[in-house]
């Protein structure tokens, strides 16, 4: 029997899913649809689709405003560095020269270094920094905008984990007997609708519900 509920999870997640997507189209005019972009993105980690199909990853929202779309993307900064060894408490590498590693400050801060060199008192290194760059893109160039949900997605998804469960369970069950030679159709609907309940709740957390807003369309 645990062998079918094994099935019945694969069933959940091959058929669990759920999403919202919305076009100019559903608004009273590119304005409104804008508008609502704004407010719903705001501070949010969203995925930028562009017409050539490309992706950029906005990590703290994006805004819309004559006729661009503003985002912060990810970079990385390096700046060469010189430090006093005293000014290092902890060194996270083997070799006083390395390609890469971390150390920490006596103040606490913590360095992603490359290119170390430790000196008799000091060491040289090229400093890595993640930094937000601000960036711009037409709004021509822009296909969709999207984020996950992974909240709202754990109710309908159990549900359909339930349904979808059940019923796996129910029909492999009546295929089955037990040692009474009794079917096993509503054992295996109350078993599998459970084990659909909990795997579509557990994909619906994991994978979220994509709320898209298509442009140009």
């Amino acid at each position: 029997m645990k062998y079918k509920y094994i099935v019945i999870v694969f069933f959940v997640f091959l058929f669990t899913g759920c999403s919202s997507t919305y076009k100019v189209t559903n608004f009273p005019s590119k304005e409104k649809f804008y508008e609502e972009i704004n407010n719903v993105f705001k501070g949010r980690e969203s995925k930028i689709t562009l017409t050539d199909d490309s992706v950029v990853t906005a990590l703290d929202g994006i805004t819309i405003k004559n006729n661009c779309l503003f985002v912060n993307i990810n970079s990385v900064e390096k700046i060469n560095m010189k430090i006093a060894l005293a000014d290092a408490i902890e060194l996270n590498f083997d070799n006083k020269n390395a390609s890469s590693g971390i150390f920490f400050l006596q103040n606490g801060e913590k360095i992603r270094a490359e290119d170390i060199i430790v000196e008799q008192d000091s060491i040289k290194f090229v400093e890595v920094k993640s930094v937000l760059l601000p960036f711009s893109i037409q709004l021509d160039n822009v296909k969709t905008v999207n984020y996950k949900n992974r909240w709202k997605s754990i109710f309908p998804d159990a549900m359909i984990g339930l349904l979808s469960g059940g019923l796996t369970g129910y029909f492999w069950g009546k295929t089955d007997t037990n040692d009474h030679g009794e079917n096993q159709g509503v054992p295996g609907l109350i078993g599998g609708a459970f084990v659909g309940f909990i795997a579509g709740s557990i994909t619906g957390l994991s994978l979220g519900f994509p709320v898209t807003y298509e442009f140009n369309k």
